[in-house]
């Protein structure tokens, strides 16, 4: 919403039904297959108070009571779409929630409407309570966040990251708070790179996360993800199909270690 732009009613049964048609076709090229998961990537609460206008034409982020209100906006409509893939998909939801700028609220490094200062910051609590809020749905979330506020995502559930790489405390710290999550049962999921073998790529994945010490049995609470920024619908779906043929390998590769 631009300036204290309203979405309409008409505007809001529209997207609701963009939304429960994407949800049918997936469900329409399925066919007769199970669909046992369904991975959905959104914008966090955070996210939105950050880009989103008050009527005022001010940011909601200067509001308390509006941000509380996008708060619970978000998990309802959070709420709405994971009970409409479990109905029509029967599938398990994942929901992905995008909050990698979250740290310039709390920074104080987001512009007011002018352009000519930034808006207050936000205390880290507030930012801890709205994705406390987010990770209460009947479904697995992970909070995608910036390096300053990724212990306070895993504070409150799962996280996804970047697969950790070289060999350097940093590095050392990433697994053990990756140990921490799955051992806890908490779903975390790892960025990684595109690979012409995947079940090669897939077994080198699998030995370095067992060589940091990381518990075998977690392995189950871990997902392969990669970013698809403006893909077609070709690439993105042989890269889906890359991302199959990786964790079907590595669950296999898993099991007989």
């Amino acid at each position: 919403m631009q300036h204290g732009a309203r979405i309409s009613a008409s505007d809001q049964l529209r997207a609701a039904s963009h939304r429960d048609s994407a949800i049918q076709a997936m469900a329409d090229v399925a066919a007769d297959d199970a669909v046992p998961e369904v991975s959905v990537r959104l914008l966090g609460p955070v996210a939105f108070m950050m880009s989103g206008w008050l009527p005022s034409g001010q940011r909601i982020l200067r509001d308390a009571g509006a941000r509380d209100d996008i708060a619970g906006a978000w998990a309802e409509g959070a709420a709405t779409l994971i009970s409409r893939i479990r109905t029509v998909l029967g599938a398990a939801p994942t929901i992905l929630v995008d909050e990698r700028q979250a740290h310039l609220a709390v920074n104080g490094q987001v512009r007011t409407a002018s352009g000519a200062s930034f808006e207050r910051s936000i205390d880290v609590s507030e930012i801890r309570s709205y994705w406390e809020t987010a990770v209460a749905q009947e479904a697995s979330v992970l909070v995608e966040t910036s390096d300053e506020l990724v212990e306070t995502a895993a504070d409150v559930g799962g996280i996804m990251l970047d697969w950790p790489q070289g060999r350097n405390r940093t590095t050392e710290r990433t697994w053990e708070r990756i140990d921490g999550l799955v051992q806890a049962g908490s779903p975390v999921a790892l960025q990684v790179e595109h690979h012409d073998n995947p079940e090669r790529y897939a077994e080198e994945l699998v030995e370095q996360y067992l060589d940091w010490g990381v518990s075998h049995k977690g392995l189950e609470h871990v997902y392969f993800v990669r970013r698809f920024d403006r893909a077609g619908e070709v690439e993105a779906g042989s890269g889906l199909q890359w991302l199959r043929v990786l964790a079907d390998h590595a669950a296999g590769y898993s099991a007989t270690l």
